[in-house]
C-alpha cells in the first residue's frame, strides 16, 4: 500500500508539472504573439501618428493582454455544495497572499487563502484521494482524466486558519458499483493540516471508517 501511495504520488506531481508546462507554453505563445504584432505596427519610423490612432492601438493590446491572462488562469466555473451542506464549496481563486501565509496556514486569512495560496494543501488533496481509492470496495476512482484536479472544490469560511481543519470536496468522481457501472458521486475529505492526515472522510453522504474498506 505504501508503494502504491508512492506511485500514486509520483504520478500526481507528473501531471501538475506536465499542466504548468502546458500552461507556460501558451503564456510564451500569447506574449510573443503580441510583442511580434506590436514591433510590426511601430517599424513605420518618421510618420505622424495621431491621437485617435493611439487609442485605438492601446485599447487592441490591452485587449489581447486581457485575452491572454483569460487563457492561462481562466478559473473553474462555480459549483454545488455537499451533501447536506446548506453553503456551496467555493470557487478557487489565486487570491493575493503575504509571504508567510504559503508556508504557515494560521496566518491565511480564510479558507479560500489556505486552498489557494497554501502550499500544503498538495499533500492535503493526495492524502484524499488515496483514502479514497483505500476505502472504495470495487475497482478504482475515474477522477477525471488528465486536467481534472482531485478535490478541486473547498467548503468556504474563514475557521480553516484557527482550526486547521479544512474541508476538500470532490463530486465529479465517477466510482465503480457492485454490478461495474461507474458512476458520479461526491466526495467529502476533512483534512487536518497540523497532523497531515485525514480527519474524515464520507462518500455519497455516508461516512466512511478509515483504513477499512467500504461495503
Amino acid at each position: 500500500m505504501a508503494l502504491r501511495s508512492i506511485i500514486g504520488s509520483a504520478m500526481r506531481l507528473l501531471v501538475d508539472l506536465l499542466k504548468l508546462a502546458i500552461k507556460c507554453a501558451a503564456l510564451i505563445v500569447i506574449v510573443a504573439m503580441i510583442i511580434h504584432w506590436m514591433s510590426g505596427n511601430s517599424e513605420q519610423s518618421g510618420e505622424t501618428v495621431n491621437t485617435a490612432g493611439d487609442q485605438q492601438h492601446d485599447e487592441q493590446v490591452s485587449a489581447m493582454q486581457q485575452q491572454a491572462a483569460r487563457e492561462v488562469s481562466g478559473l473553474a466555473s462555480q459549483h454545488s455544495g455537499p451533501t447536506g451542506s446548506t453553503t456551496p464549496p467555493a470557487q478557487q481563486t489565486k487570491t493575493p497572499a503575504p509571504p508567510a501565509c504559503a508556508t504557515d496556514y494560521r496566518l491565511c486569512r480564510d479558507n479560500a487563502a489556505v486552498v489557494n495560496d497554501y502550499r500544503g494543501i498538495t499533500h492535503a488533496r493526495t492524502t484524499c484521494e488515496t483514502e479514497t481509492e483505500d476505502s472504495v470496495a470495487y475497482g478504482r476512482p475515474d477522477w477525471g482524466g488528465f486536467f481534472s484536479v482531485p478535490f478541486g472544490k473547498f467548503l468556504p469560511g474563514e475557521d480553516a486558519p484557527r482550526t486547521g481543519v479544512v474541508t476538500m470536496i470532490d463530486d465529479s468522481v465517477e466510482l465503480q458499483n457492485q454490478f461495474g457501472a461507474m458512476a458520479k458521486s461526491e466526495v467529502v475529505c476533512r483534512y487536518n493540516l497540523h497532523t497531515r492526515a485525514v480527519v474524515s472522510l464520507t462518500i455519497n453522504g455516508e461516512p466512511v471508517q478509515l483504513g477499512h474498506v467500504q461495503q
